[in-house]
């Protein structure tokens, strides 16, 4: 996946706000139904838990701050997550997997000043209210899964003591299901 850059000509820098696909062989651009605004700098990984793209910060003119995930289905669309805590937008950083498996951001700068913070990319807590998760005939963020079976609402369906390692458990999450990772 490839979201967005700019070009700079001199003192002018213009920002794109386009999405393209990598199928091992070719780029092929996709028209979104739903697009973060234009933006460079940015950071964009797979979040493995999830299986979903996700966006954050960089330079853009709604200030960078915002977090988004591509989820790819048929005609894909971006969508914009509310995270309860959204760290000051930064430029530069990288996505990087954790021991666990979930998504850490390293570097970057933010307000100008350059950071060497790590932060934590979680899906423990869902995007989703807890009764939209507990009714199976809503569809809430039109991803074609209703209740428990959306991703974004398994925390939420208390899937940790089931006796499998679902995507959204770690061993620091739910000991019961998941090992500890070798020392």
């Amino acid at each position: 996946m490839l979201f967005g850059g700019a070009t700079v000509a001199g003192t002018v820098v213009t920002p794109f706000a386009d999405t393209w696909e990598w199928n091992g062989t070719a780029w092929s651009q996709r028209t979104p139904t739903s697009s973060p605004p234009a933006r460079s700098g940015h950071g964009m990984a797979l979040d493995p838990r999830r299986q979903r793209i996700v966006l954050f910060g960089g330079k853009s003119d709604d200030g960078g701050d915002d977090t988004w995930e591509w989820n790819g289905d048929g005609a894909g669309a971006w969508t914009r997550l509310a995270p309860a805590v959204i760290p000051t937008s930064r430029t530069g950083m990288g996505f990087a997997q954790d021991i666990t498996g979930g998504l850490i951001s390293i570097d970057g700068t933010g307000g100008g000043n350059a950071t060497i913070g790590v932060m934590r990319l979680t899906s423990e807590l869902s995007t989703e209210r807890v009764d939209t998760c507990q009714d199976a005939t809503i569809d809430s963020d039109d991803d074609g899964a209703k209740g428990c079976a959306d991703p974004d609402c398994w925390t939420r369906c208390a899937l940790c003591g089931n006796a499998t390692c679902d995507p959204t458990e770690d061993y620091l999450l739910c000991p019961a299901d998941c090992m500890a990772p070798p020392p």
